[in-house]
């Protein structure tokens, strides 16, 4: 399509994509829609690695203290076992092993005392509610 003098006439624009290529406005508009879409699967992505992370620290962290309560737990079970039987060391440490013999000869002293008294005082006559 030369025309007056061996020029060539510009394209029409619409009637295919050579017209766009060529145009300098076109090739911006389409750099720029392409940079935009661009910057946009890189943010999405961005923001799935962030969320992904953030997931899994938290997983992390749930375990973590899960792990650790249950070493709590069990510090504190073996502590009160330990307190336990220290505190009965601190109680009875001194004192030396019960004796049947001991025990007995003791029950048999407070029975005898409370006999006496028994025999010291006769006992009360019944109550008359006729002679009040």
């Amino acid at each position: 399509m030369v025309k007056n003098g061996g020029t060539a006439s510009p394209p029409e624009e619409g009637k295919d994509g050579a017209a766009d290529a060529k145009d300098p406005m076109a090739q911006l508009k389409a750099r720029t829609a392409a940079s935009a879409a661009e910057r946009e699967r890189v943010a999405k992505e961005r923001a799935e690695r962030v969320k992904a992370g953030v997931e899994e620290a938290r997983k992390k962290r749930k375990l973590e203290e899960a792990k650790k309560a249950k070493q709590e737990a069990a510090a504190a079970a073996a502590a009160k076992k330990a307190k336990g039987d220290d505190l009965l060391e601190s109680l009875y440490g001194g004192l030396p092993p019960p004796d049947p013999k001991k025990d007995e000869a003791l029950a048999m002293k407070i029975k005898e005392k409370d006999t006496w008294k028994q025999h010291r005082f006769p006992p009360l006559p019944v109550e008359d509610p006729t002679k009040v």
